[in-house]
């Protein structure tokens, strides 16, 4: 019988968490969602029976609610269906399965037991499989899967096998990838400390960028307001963002870190705003507006509406530089990821099983749409 494992859920000041008593390694966000904060948690246990949790922040009523699906074995990877459905690739033991999430209540989640996924297939591969990514702009019919060693794009019809295996000279481990939102035909891979722009069709590098970071590339995301802005983070405790057509040195880099960076991510929406993670337990914020789609203003705006009084509260427009530093954690932070449904949430998840989830502060958020 499996075994469920019970969540408690805390609120702090302007954030709430969530402990899932679990080892657990990734999150990502819910797609398709467009009234629901909601992410996806898998677990990582190596004793113990795992899940993977759909998790609901409702805004409204201030609180975390989860739900739990069995999982035949520890979750190393997860991602969620870019189009408006509940399919979602686990990978596990090396081996990608594609699930469908059944009977999701369209509000808050009841954690009263565990449920089952609904298997649809297994990817056909004779090599190790350690993540999958959707084609980003709603073609559930295609996705990239990669290993340690390889990397190949799937067709998702009655055979899953692979399309195109993608010749990209392995010098070093696969870390990380992601798929060009502005051009599909581009994906660009983490291997080692370099950062490689790979042309699907053609089967050939369009960019590379050697001694990306120090060490080990961790991870990778583009700005989608800003087409060739590529934002990498590695194991030197570096962030940098790249522009791929003059990648000979970076556009900006951010140090506030001290640890590995985990994961990094663009706000769809406001990409001036940039999260971060890194096993030194912290979850930054971080305004990049000078290299994004948003004109930077150092000036301070005054509103018609405001008194001269009230002067004091004046806000200025968005700038450069660190704006928060979250350390609800106690260990270290695998992943942060934004909510599908609302630009000013975000949730981040430790390798203990806490999920935070918090919000844009107010004073930034009015510096950006005022």
């Amino acid at each position: 019988m499996h075994q469920f494992e019970l969540s408690c859920w805390f609120r702090f000041k302007n954030m709430n968490v969530i402990g899932l008593n679990q080892q657990c390694r990734s999150i990502v966000a819910k797609e398709g969602e467009s009234d629901r904060n909601r992410w996806l948690v898998g677990t990582t246990s190596v004793h113990s029976e795992n899940n993977v949790y759909l998790v609901d922040y409702d805004e409204d009523a201030d609180e975390i609610t989860t739900m739990a699906f069995e999982h035949p074995g520890p979750v190393c990877a997860l991602s969620s269906c870019t189009a408006s459905n509940n399919w979602i690739f686990t990978c596990s033991n090396e081996i990608a399965t594609l699930w469908n999430l059944n009977q999701i209540p369209s509000g808050q989640l009841v954690a009263n037991n565990v449920h089952k996924l609904e298997k649809i297939s297994t990817l056909t591969s004779k090599k190790v499989i350690s993540n999958v990514i959707w084609e980003p702009n709603g073609n559930i019919s295609k996705v990239l899967a990669y290993g340690k060693s390889s990397a190949g794009v799937y067709r998702l019809d009655s055979t899953l096998e692979c399309q195109t295996n993608l010749s990209i000279p392995i010098e070093n481990q696969i870390y990380t990838a992601k798929w060009n939102p502005h051009n599909e035909k581009l994906i660009a891979f983490g291997i080692g400390d370099c950062i490689y722009e790979w042309d699907i069709r053609t089967n050939q590098n369009t960019t590379k960028i050697e001694n990306a970071h120090e060490i080990n590339v961790r991870s990778l995301d583009y700005n989608q307001n800003k087409p060739f802005h590529l934002v990498s983070s590695g194991d030197d405790c570096m962030i940098r963002i790249w522009d791929t057509r003059n990648a000979k040195t970076p556009l900006m880099e951010l140090s506030d870190h001290t640890h590995w960076i985990w994961n990094v991510s663009f706000n769809k929406y406001h990409d001036q705003l940039l999260l971060s993670c890194s096993s030194d337990c912290q979850v930054n914020l971080q305004s990049v507006v000078s290299v994004s789609s948003a004109p930077l203003h150092n000036n301070t705006v005054f509103s018609p509406s405001i008194q001269s009084e009230d002067i004091d509260v004046n806000h200025k427009k968005a700038m450069d530089g660190l704006i928060s530093s979250f350390d609800q954690h106690e260990d270290s932070v695998y992943g942060v990821a934004w909510s599908p449904s609302d630009p000013w949430i975000f949730a981040s998840l430790s390798f203990d099983g806490r999920i935070v989830v918090n919000f844009v502060p107010a004073e930034e958020k009015y510096n950006i749409i005022l």
